[in-house]
């Protein structure tokens, strides 16, 4: 019997992982406008890929998942035509800090209306923990999934 993946947020078949491993060179976690033009970017749905959640909760082999003081934050940076930066929005995928023990499981709505207009958002990660299972310069990488990218098409368009 073959197994089927968790859907998308609003149940969608598709959605997209951005993931970053140290053994890929040159790979920009981002999304972009091919024209010159910039959009009013509003929200993405966010949730850490199986993966990441497993890292986090339960960790790996004889290694701990996250333990107290540990997280792992998704940034959306926006970018405008020009290149230059328009604002950015932070997201906690895990949080061990201050008594949580949060690890992001279910498709959340993150509003994205701080980066105003973008042609492009980068997608980077702030990561804390002392195992060093989840880390962008580990083997294990980072990966954050998406959906549901909801932006304003400019006038005349």
């Amino acid at each position: 019997m073959r197994k089927q993946c968790l859907p998308g947020a609003a149940g969608t078949a598709k959605f997209v992982s951005f993931c970053f491993s140290k053994y890929v060179k040159d790979y920009d976690m981002s999304f972009s406008f091919g024209e010159d033009k910039g959009h009013k970017i509003l929200s993405a749905f966010v949730n850490n890929s199986a993966c990441m959640y497993q890292l986090m909760k339960f960790g790996r082999y004889s290694t701990e998942g996250f333990a107290a003081g540990d997280y792992c934050e998704v940034i959306f940076t926006g970018y405008d035509a020009q290149g230059k930066e328009t604002g950015k929005t932070v997201f906690a995928l895990g949080d061990y800090r201050d008594g949580k023990e949060f690890v992001c499981s279910e498709w959340t709505k993150v509003d994205l209306t701080a980066l105003g207009t973008v042609n492009k958002v980068v997608i980077t990660a702030d990561v804390n923990n002392v195992s060093g299972l989840v880390a962008t310069d580990s083997a294990s990488g980072f990966s954050v999934c998406l959906d549901e990218i909801e932006f304003e098409v400019p006038l005349g368009e």
